[in-house]
C-alpha cells in the first residue's frame, strides 16, 4: 500500500503577521532607546569654580567667593590658547562652570587668567584630568588680584530723531543685541570677553565688574551689529 502524505504549510493570518511586525518594530525602538540611554549614562562631565584668592595663599577660605565672567576652556592641543573649535564656557555669577556630555579620555582644563591677576592654585592655570565613562570630576582655580563689585548698565535703541542723540520716548528699543566689554580695544568680541544680550526693552547689565590693583579701570562697551 502506498500512502501519499501531503504537508501543507499554512500562511499565518494577517493579524499574526501584523503583530509580529509590531513586535519587531517595538524591539528595534526599545533597542535604540536603550542605546541612547546608555550613551547618556556613560557621558562624563567636568565642573568647578574659579575663586578669588584674597590672601594669595593658594587655599580657598570660606569667605573667598567666585569670580564671574571668567573663561575656562578644554585645551585639546595643549598650546595654552583658546583655539577655534575648542569647548569654552564663562563662569556664572558664583564663579561656577561646567562641561557636560564628555567622552572618556584625557582633558586639559584651562582658565584664562586676566591681566593683573595671578593664578595661585594651580599656579600653571590648568589641570590635566582623565575621565572614565560616567565620571563627574571637580576642578577649581584660585587667583589673586583685586575684584570689584562694579555694575555697568545701559540700553540699545533705534534713534528716530536726526537732531538729537538722546534717548527719546519715541525711540524703539532693540532686543537680543550683543553688548560686550572690549577688554583689548580691538572692536571684536573675543572668546574671553564678557558679553550680554539686551532684553525686550533693550537693556543690558554687567555685574561683578573687576578693577585693577589700587587703580580704576576703564571699560570700552561695544555692540555687535547684526
Amino acid at each position: 500500500m502506498i500512502i501519499d502524505t501531503i504537508f501543507r504549510s499554512r500562511r499565518p493570518s494577517r493579524l499574526v503577521q501584523t503583530r509580529r511586525r509590531r513586535n519587531v518594530r517595538r524591539n528595534r525602538t526599545e533597542s535604540r532607546l536603550e542605546s541612547l540611554e546608555s550613551r547618556l549614562l556613560l557621558a562624563a562631565q567636568i565642573h568647578g569654580t574659579v575663586y578669588h584668592d584674597v590672601n594669595a595663599d593658594g587655599i580657598r577660605q570660606q569667605d573667598e567667593g567666585g569670580l564671574p565672567n571668567w573663561t575656562v576652556f578644554l585645551d585639546q592641543n595643549q598650546n595654552g590658547a583658546l583655539d577655534a573649535g575648542e569647548d569654552s564656557v564663562q563662569t556664572d555669577n558664583e564663579g561656577d562652570f561646567q562641561f557636560t556630555g564628555l567622552a572618556a579620555g584625557d582633558y586639559r582644563v584651562v582658565e584664562i587668567v586676566r591681566p593683573d591677576w595671578t593664578a595661585t592654585n594651580p599656579a600653571t592655570g590648568y589641570v590635566d584630568v582623565t575621565l572614565a565613562d560616567g565620571d563627574d570630576l571637580r576642578v577649581d582655580f584660585l587667583n589673586e588680584g583685586t575684584a570689584g563689585s562694579g555694575i555697568i548698565t545701559g540700553n540699545v535703541w533705534t534713534e528716530t530723531s536726526t537732531t538729537t542723540q538722546n534717548h527719546d520716548p519715541e525711540d524703539t528699543p532693540l532686543s537680543n543685541w550683543t553688548v560686550f566689554l572690549d577688554l583689548n580695544g580691538d572692536g571684536v568680541l573675543d572668546p574671553d570677553e564678557p558679553f550680554q544680550l539686551t532684553d525686550g526693552d533693550g537693556n543690558y547689565m554687567f555685574t561683578g565688574v573687576l578693577g585693577l590693583r589700587r587703580m580704576l579701570i576703564s571699560y570700552e562697551v561695544a555692540a555687535v551689529w547684526p
